[in-house]
Formats: C-alpha cells, sequence, structure tokens
C-alpha cells in the first residue's frame, strides 16, 4: 500500500513545469484535507474531558505542524526527483533499521527483529538491482 501511494503521488503531480509551484499546491490540498478529516473526527477524541485548547498544546501542535510540512515537502520533492518512487520507499522503510543498527551501537535494549530488518535490506538491494 506505501509503495501505491507513492506512485500514485507521483503521477498526480505535473512532471513538466513550475516544480515548487505544484509542490505546493499539492501540499495545501493534502493540509486541508487532513484538518478537515480532523475536524470530522473532533466528536470522537478519545479524551473529550480534556480542554481541546491549550498553550502547550497548540505550541507542541504548530512545532509538530510544521515539522510534518517539511517532511511531507521533502518527501514529495524526493519522489519526483528521483529515478523511481521506490526508491523513496525503500529509504523511508529503512528507518527502522537504523534504529536497531543505532540501539545496538548505543546499547540500549530494543526488542526489534534483526531477521526482519534483514529481510528489508535484503529487499531493498533487490530494488536497487532491478530499476539499475
Amino acid at each position: 500500500i506505501y509503495g501505491a501511494f507513492d506512485i500514485f503521488s507521483r503521477l498526480g503531480m505535473p512532471q513538466n513545469g513550475d516544480f515548487l509551484a505544484h509542490l505546493i499546491i499539492f501540499m495545501c490540498v493534502m493540509s486541508v484535507s487532513s484538518f478537515v478529516a480532523s475536524l470530522l473526527y473532533l466528536p470522537w477524541r478519545p479524551k473529550p474531558e480534556l480542554p481541546l485548547f491549550h498553550r502547550k498544546l497548540v505550541h507542541a501542535a504548530g512545532w509538530a505542524s510544521i515539522g510534518g510540512i517539511l517532511n511531507q515537502t521533502c518527501f514529495f520533492a524526493a519522489l519526483l526527483l528521483g529515478p523511481s518512487p521506490a526508491y523513496v520507499s525503500m529509504i523511508v522503510l529503512l528507518t527502522p533499521v537504523w534504529l536497531l543498527v543505532y540501539h545496538r551501537l548505543a546499547h540500549i535494549k530494543d526488542d526489534a527483529s534483526p531477521v526482519a530488518g534483514t529481510v528489508v535490506v535484503v529487499a531493498a538491494m533487490v530494488l536497487m538491482y532491478l530499476v539499475a
């Protein structure tokens, strides 16, 4: 499903013209869609007894929003500028593997499966071999 999302995203964005303008429009549509979906979910929020707007919550949400927008902007830029949309997915999917390696080197207890990480790394290598 993750790979299909990348392919549909790349097909949905024009390949010619002003890249930045298309990216900004695409990100605005995604942000507004996410905002509307969040508003629809609001009546069923897990802890309705807690205040909806709190100074610390609004501050943290603002930073999370900025980080999310920067993350998605870099993601879609890589998706459009990369030779294959699958490269971006494989790098993102390798995040748990890099965390596993970091936790081993830093001696942090981690219950992640090295076998599952190895399968993801092998899949990434096969993908690179097939695309090259």
